[in-house]
């Protein structure tokens, strides 16, 4: 589970399937299904989603007892478009829990949210501290696509998860400012572009994290 897939394949995959299966009825998409606690014979055919289109990518398949039981470990519910989610193919999670409403939220729905907030964005490179980037928040999975219908792409560094220390190779070293004045002149950039810029946290790995600047698209 740890090595994310060919998102293409998958997303082409999920766009044949949806088209086979959708007249089927939930009995006949569980004729020949096992329930994925008990292996007995599945009642329910459930469609779960990833983060990367809005196709289902396949169906969680269940009997009476455990349908009734909430969704089985690896999975997730929306509590904002409804939808029942992977929980991760890689080392970062599909999901953002929302601290004041107690929600948990698909990246898709949380970057929806969080680029509508004025209080996200960045008008100021005096703006770039430390504390500023560690509360970046994870809202784009690495090869994520959704935030190409609102945002533009300006650039990114990636920093060591634990230090924050900028990464620059294995044969080389940096600081944790170093990740800072990169960002800084990320944000330069995108404010001489745009006026104001916003950083995500765009892909999370086992070791690093990468955080990005991002304007609004024209």
């Amino acid at each position: 589970m740890w090595s994310l897939p060919n998102i293409h394949r998958l997303n082409e995959e999920a766009s044949r399937l949806a088209i086979l299966n959708s007249n089927k009825t939930e009995k006949q998409l569980c004729r020949g299904e096992r329930c994925e606690r008990c292996d007995s014979k599945a009642v329910h055919a459930t469609p779960w989603y990833d983060v990367f289109s809005d196709n289902p990518k396949g169906y969680i398949y269940q009997c009476k007892k455990h349908s009734m039981e909430g969704l089985p470990e690896g999975y997730f519910y929306c509590d904002r478009c409804g939808r029942d989610f992977i929980e991760n193919y890689t080392w970062e999670y599909y999901f953002h829990d929302d601290p004041e409403t107690c929600e948990r939220i698909c990246l898709n729905c949380a970057l929806d949210d969080e680029i509508n907030n004025d209080e996200n964005w960045i008008t100021s490179v005096k703006e770039i501290t430390f504390e500023r980037v560690r509360h970046a928040k994870h809202l784009i999975p690495v090869k994520g696509q959704h935030w190409g219908k609102y945002l533009k792409f300006i650039g990114n560094t990636e920093l060591d998860s634990m230090t924050g220390a900028k990464i620059t190779g294995f044969s080389s070293s940096s600081s944790r400012e170093d990740g800072l004045q990169e960002l800084r002149d990320l944000v330069a950039k995108a404010l001489g572009e745009a006026g104001k810029c916003i950083i995500i946290l765009d892909g999370e790995y086992q070791f690093a994290v990468s955080l990005g600047v991002y304007v609004w698209k024209e």
